[in-house]
């Protein structure tokens, strides 16, 4: 820094993180009378003005009616409750449903992944009483998504169905840029306020995705399956897209035992911040050269989606440190409160952490173990009329071992 300047010395630092683990596992199953998912392949057939044979062939309909109607879960029927003889679009296990025979439901969905970040960083000390800083991210996101449905009768009587099996997979990379923000400032020798923005993180990611169906009609045509990849050329589907995150606010609070200039006498501190974060912001829109209408009214609907389910929600975190000379204990516990804008949605996150650091000679260490309580609902599937939606409760836990290294040059 220039001499007699108040800004005491500056900082540049290059970081690797992970953000986010997409690693997990999630199974249920019950019992439904009232709908069943293969109504939304009857429907969309429905609205789709084709004949069978032209939606079994229209890619647009390749993860979905196109696979019902080539495994007979969709078909015409015909019907005379009208006083005449007419044919009605209808699925089986509908069919089976109007009966009186609740429906016997499963979902499985695995996930795999995760969002690694490289960050550049820069950090100013003004006077040991303003601290500014900024980072830049780059993050890399790989996800992947496999997820397997099942509805089945349970009476096994000859009804011409037995069950179907809907499989998906979805994988997804992509890379972004973002900027964050803080300032920390020292109004006494034991006090630390601070404020923080991050900026929405602006992503260009790739999907790619398959889907498979096989249904079991029994006498009526035994087992059929039918792919995605058949209405593609034998590819998987593929799709671009760009991504806005939410921004995130904070405000954080510190107060430091015993404070002294050589840190390496300080003896604890305690730490707590608030963070708000704007889920309804979250936007996405087509890219690439062969973007269709189509395509562009798909993500206008998508973001009208977000904001109808979406709300922002406010985290909690708070934490603290014991520090012996070189070596340092941690202990912390974070909230985090439910993005979506039904209340009888319970979602949240509760967790508690524990670590172990060491500080000797600009080398630092840090080992960390995390646990989260987490809560939250899962739709298997959504249909046009929201009252015939149904979901599951998630209720589990999982826990995280961290270790991090760094070197001060």
């Amino acid at each position: 820094m220039v001499k007699g300047s108040k800004w005491a010395n500056q900082a540049f630092g290059i970081g690797l993180n992970q953000t986010a683990n997409f690693n997990n596992n999630v199974y249920y199953r019950g019992s439904n009378n009232y709908s069943t998912y293969s109504e939304i392949f009857a429907n969309e057939f429905k609205s789709s003005a084709l004949t069978i044979e032209q939606t079994r062939n229209d890619p647009r309909y390749a993860y979905s009616a196109g696979l019902a109607l080539s495994t007979s879960l969709v078909d015409t029927f015909r019907t005379n409750s009208t006083g005449a003889d007419s044919l009605i679009i209808q699925s089986r296990p509908e069919r089976l449903l109007a009966s009186g025979i609740a429906l016997n439901q499963e979902k499985r969905i695995e996930t795999r992944g995760g969002i690694y970040e490289l960050a550049l960083g820069y950090a100013a000390n003004m006077d040991d009483r303003l601290y500014l800083g900024g980072s830049i991210g780059i993050p890399f996101i790989s996800y992947e998504r496999r997820s397997y449905y099942r509805e089945s009768d349970p009476t096994k009587d000859s009804n011409d169905f037995d069950y179907f099996q809907y499989n998906d997979t979805l994988s997804s990379k992509g890379v972004g840029i973002n900027l964050k923000l803080g300032a920390i400032y020292k109004p006494s020798e034991f006090v630390r306020l601070g404020v923080a923005i991050h900026t929405p993180t602006f992503y260009s990611i790739t999907d790619h995705q398959s889907t498979g169906l096989t249904t079991n009609t029994e006498g009526y045509k035994g087992t059929e399956s039918s792919y995605s990849t058949k209405l593609l050329n034998g590819v998987e589907g593929e799709s671009k897209y760009l991504t806005m995150t939410p921004w995130r606010f904070m405000i954080s609070g510190s107060y430091v035992f015993r404070e002294v200039k050589d840190t390496r006498r300080q003896r604890a501190y305690l730490t707590g911040d608030i963070e708000y974060v704007t889920y309804r912001g979250t936007r996405f829109t087509a890219e690439g050269e062969d973007v269709t209408e189509d395509d562009k009214l798909y993500y206008k609907e998508l973001k009208s989606v977000v904001k109808d389910y979406y709300k922002g929600a406010f985290n909690f975190r708070l934490g603290g440190e014991l520090k012996f000379n070189t070596i340092m204990f941690r202990l912390g516990g974070a909230y985090y409160g439910s993005p979506y804008k039904e209340k009888e949605f319970k979602s949240s996150i509760t967790q508690m952490s524990g670590g172990l650091g060491y500080r000797n000679k600009g080398i630092f260490i840090d080992l960390t173990y995390a646990h989260n309580f987490t809560k939250d609902v899962n739709f298997p599937y959504r249909l046009d009329e929201p009252r015939q939606n149904t979901y599951a409760v998630q209720q589990n836990t999982r826990g995280n071992v961290m270790l991090t290294f760094g070197c001060k040059f």
